[in-house]
């Protein structure tokens, strides 16, 4: 007599990422970092099937089809690094039920392209996060990289005469009362330079989020900031050794929170910098690689990534991964306001409106429409053809300064 093989419902978890490009899939656990790549046939289009919405994340098969040796070697694979299961029609008979994620942006910008300019609703500013403010271009340094530094980094930039208005600052503390802001930082040029700095702590002083002050080392003079204020150290290099030891031990010496952002070109400037922070016992900083133009060969080194530091280094949450597909997770939310009012969501794109005619929402309004920076993701190729597309971090200011499409080495 035949025996009777069970049919069973194949399903992939909740919390596992698929991608299927070019008879290619991977499959990725974004609780663990486990991950399975495949080329066979029969388990991808069982993928494709698993994605179609009628399916709802999961597919009958036969028995005899999930017995086979080669469809089982591979199920067994999905089943032990926790990416999928199967259980058995007679336990299960209705069809088990995956829930995936939805982003509602697009919602949003859909409604906002059908209201146009004269329906622009307030809702809109929930996607403002954070925003530079630079209030003057004034600087007596002359830095070798100094219009290229904050194109890629947090950094002042010296540029002409031209200072921020109160009025305009008071417009910019009346209109973030509305939105869902939660850091605001403020550079020069010299920033201890600008006429109205002591006015800063009373024109915000309803703003309950973060608030971070930004000048450079070689700028650097006590500026007697409120407790709740950051002090933000800007060093590049070359370096003074004693301006930065003078400036560590006074700031140890403040209620204020003092951070250094070293920014660094080459594996000498890094090891520097580590040195400087291990001799100095500096417990607040980041390093922050720089692209001059001539130093790629650092740039491949530490901070382009291969297969193995995408998939292997951190585990990456499925939310990431989805916002990835609809969001700029480096540029998005924010924006940058230069001393004559123009405002960028990156500096080096195009101009988005400017604080004397418009207001912020109609800012946040034109760079959703326009799409500068925020939702610029990778959806042209090569990353389209990529099996990593979405696991990859968003593009970058780097990108843009190297003029590459992206700063990975898995292919």
């Amino acid at each position: 007599m035949k025996e009777n093989i069970e049919d069973y419902w194949i399903y992939i978890l909740p919390h596992t990422y698929c991608n299927m490009k070019n008879g290619c899939a991977l499959m990725y656990n974004t609780l663990t970092a486990e991950y399975l790549e495949t080329k066979d046939r029969t388990m991808i289009s069982l993928l494709e099937e698993l994605h179609e919405e009628k399916n709802l994340g999961a597919v009958r098969i036969s028995g005899t089809l999930l017995q086979s040796d080669t469809f089982n070697r591979i199920f067994k694979d999905i089943v032990s690094k926790g990416l999928g299961n199967a259980i058995s029609t007679c336990e299960q008979r209705e069809r088990p039920i995956q829930m995936m994620p939805v982003l509602n942006l697009q919602q949003d910008i859909d409604k906002m392209k059908t209201m146009g300019d004269f329906g622009i609703g307030e809702y809109l500013y929930k996607y403002l996060w954070e925003i530079d403010i630079y209030l003057s271009g004034k600087c007596s340094q002359d830095c070798l990289y100094c219009s290229w530094y904050s194109k890629q980094v947090r950094c002042c930039r010296k540029g002409d005469e031209h200072e921020m208005s109160v009025d305009m600052l008071l417009g910019i503390a009346e209109q973030i009362k509305r939105t869902a802001l939660m850091k605001i930082n403020f550079y020069g040029g010299n920033i201890a330079a600008y006429r109205y700095i002591r006015d800063i702590d009373n024109i915000f002083r309803d703003f309950k989020g973060e608030i971070r002050v930004f000048n450079h080392l070689n700028n650097w003079t006590d500026l007697d900031l409120p407790q709740h204020f950051s002090n933000n150290i800007i060093v590049t290099f070359p370096l003074d050794h004693k301006s930065i030891k003078d400036v560590v031990e006074y700031s140890n010496n403040k209620n204020y929170q003092t951070v250094f952002h070293f920014i660094v070109s080459s594996e000498t400037e890094y090891a520097e910098a580590e040195s400087l922070i291990e001799n100095l016992v500096i417990k607040r900083f980041d390093i922050l690689p720089f692209y001059t133009g001539y130093n790629e060969d650092f740039f491949t080194k530490f901070v382009m990534q291969d297969k193995k530091d995408i998939l292997s280094d951190n585990i990456i949450p499925f939310r990431r991964i989805f916002s990835h597909q609809k969001m700029n997770g480096n540029f998005f939310g924010k924006l940058t306001v230069l001393p004559d009012g123009t405002v960028y969501a990156v500096l080096g794109e195009k101009c988005i409106g400017n604080l004397h005619n418009d207001t912020l929402l109609k800012v946040i309004y034109n760079e959703l429409s326009e799409n500068t920076a925020w939702r610029c993701v990778r959806d042209k190729k090569p990353c389209s053809d990529c099996l990593l597309q979405y696991l990859c971090p968003s593009p970058s200011a780097y990108e843009k300064a190297m003029d590459r499409s992206n700063l990975c080495l898995a292919k």
